[in-house]
């Protein structure tokens, strides 16, 4: 049975047993909410600071150039990404505007949202998000939202009137709360972060995670981006990352540096490489190398740089300096063509290190893969936190009523009803209909128990299981060293997504007592703890 089904059948029960409980009709809409939630897709928001990169990482991602990205007067919106078949092919964007009405839209309607002009800033001011209609398969059962950014700009000239300046305030307001609303509001998030992680990006994603009922920071995953704007940092982009991550390891469950730019350039312009790279190579030595490469302007001044011809200076430096690029970015491309002994094996070295498809291959198997999985389990920790507030609560103040009612009934038993047994019937009458006795509020929450928090904590346990088991494939892909080609290729199978196919097909309980031996017989605490989990694995996968 799949999530979705084990999900709603729960739903459904909950629904039966909250029927005879006190306030009934508050718990079943609550419930019924989270019941019409299941076949609604999962929702993975693009967030972080503004200017972070998002929009330019989403475009990579999509491979194609959707959210308008490099220009400090667009106007920032909402974007949602989801599959489908748009009834015009002309106009895939649907614009969801303030007043309710939706309009079909061309790409090009994202252009009338750039600048600082009072029409355009009218125009942002009435849209609530943009909906874009995408007919890629990825995308099913997904919706991607690209949000405007954590303390957005949207910059005025300065120029006008307080009331503009204050319009333009009101904007920037908007967007950063809605972004922070659509953050909440997802299932998982890529959060886009800069360098050097600070106090926002921490509260910004602690709010994720409070709304996700403490969930793992496993549905929340860090991708750093601009790695190519200074050479130093594009020399230490893995260390960086792995410093950023360890600021927000409660937040993230990895930070993944990458390079759009650089990524871009090796697909877009790989057939001038065997030019570029005869002509840099004609530089003698790497000091001149790095002596004409120091900025753009030396690069360009042909009584310095007399080894490269000056058209061909010119077109390296007119192709790679577009989209508003720094100059890092050709600089770490010609470092690449010059060190390389082809033109193929630099390629190879720039898209390693632009690390766009190890990114794609850890969204895939992280996010799109376990879409459903992470969907139905937000909606299972929702149902939590109304069980819980159920039993803290309805249940709670049924008990201490059907307490005071019992008192009532002996109380109209011994001292009204030998008086005047018509009232003290008419009482008891009453007491029975609106307050539940103990007997009955004890059946009730037995009935909760067993039906609903039982196996709701069991159905947690059981979809929470491969997160931890991700978590430790990642450790485990970390530290490849420490093992053997054979251990590590059984650990990969072991913790991966079909570790239940791969326990059938071996012979469990030998495995099972490799493992234990050699967490008995390891010194180094990551063996031992990666061995200890396998035998764990081993066991509960009878």
């Amino acid at each position: 049975m799949s999530i979705e089904e084990q999900t709603y059948n729960l739903l459904n029960k909950t629904l039966e047993v909250v029927q005879a409980l006190p306030e009934a009709t508050k718990w079943i809409s609550l419930i019924t909410d989270l019941k019409n939630q299941v076949d609604k897709p999962c929702t993975l928001a693009i967030a972080g600071a503004q200017n972070a990169g998002k929009s330019s990482f989403l475009n990579a991602f999509l491979g194609k150039k959707l959210a308008k990205v490099g220009d400090a007067a667009t106007t920032a919106t909402i974007n949602k990404f989801r599959y489908g078949t748009p009834k015009d092919p002309n106009r895939p964007v649907l614009v969801h505007w303030s007043d309710g009405h939706v309009t079909e839209e061309a790409l090009s309607f994202m252009d009338s949202l750039q600048g600082k002009d009072e029409e355009t800033l009218s125009k942002a001011e009435n849209i609530d998000f943009l909906e874009y209609i995408l007919n890629d398969p990825a995308l099913e059962d997904l919706i991607l939202v690209d949000t405007p950014g954590t303390l957005a700009v949207t910059e005025g000239d300065g120029e006008g009137h307080q009331k503009r300046i204050d319009r333009y305030y009101k904007l920037n307001q908007k967007h950063h709360e809605e972004s922070q609303r659509q953050t909440r509001d997802a299932d998982a998030v890529i959060y886009v972060v800069r360098g050097v992680a600070g106090k926002t990006d921490k509260d910004f994603l602690d709010a994720f995670r409070e709304t996700t009922l403490g969930g793992s920071s496993l549905d929340a995953l860090g991708v750093m981006t601009k790695m190519d704007v200074e050479e130093a940092i594009w020399n230490r982009r893995k260390e960086q990352a792995a410093y950023v991550a360890r600021s927000l390891k409660d937040q993230l469950f990895d930070v993944v540096p990458v390079s759009v730019m650089i990524w871009e350039c090796t697909m877009r312009h790989a057939n001038s490489f065997a030019r570029w790279q005869k002509a840099i190579k004609s530089v003698p030595s790497k000091e001149e190398l790095d002596m004409i490469l120091t900025d753009k302007d030396i690069f360009l001044m042909e009584d310095i740089n007399t080894y490269m011809p000056h058209d061909l200076c010119v077109e390296i430096h007119d192709t790679l300096m577009q989209d508003g690029a720094y100059w890092s970015l050709p600089r770490t491309i010609l470092h690449a063509l010059y060190e390389a002994p082809t033109p193929e094996d630099a390629i190879a070295e720039l898209n390693e290190g632009a690390n766009m498809e190890n990114l794609r291959k850890i969204i895939q198997e992280h996010f799109f893969e376990r879409k459903k999985s992470i969907h139905c389990t937000k909606i299972l920790h929702e149902l939590k936190r109304v069980i819980d507030d159920l039993y803290r609560n309805a249940l709670h103040n049924a008990e201490r009523a059907s307490r005071k009612s019992d008192a009532w009934i002996k109380e109209v038993q011994n001292s009204i009803g030998a008086k005047n047994p018509i009232v003290a019937e008419e009482l008891l009458d009453f007491l029975s209909k609106n307050i539940r006795t103990s007997a009955e509020i004890e059946r009730m929450i037995k009935d909760l128990t067993d039906n609903v928090k039982h196996p709701l904590e069991q159905m947690l346990l059981t979809h929470e299981a491969p997160n931890e088991d991700y978590a430790m494939r990642k450790e485990l892909e970390k530290n490849r060293e420490l093992w053997e080609e054979d251990e590590f290729e059984e650990l990969w199978e072991l913790f991966g997504p079909k570790s239940a196919e791969y326990v059938a097909s071996v012979n469990r309980s030998e495995r099972q007592a490799y493992w234990q031996q050699l967490a008995m017989m390891a010194f180094d605490t990551k063996i031992r703890q990666t061995a200890e989990y396998a035998v764990e694995l081993y066991g509960r996968r009878k």
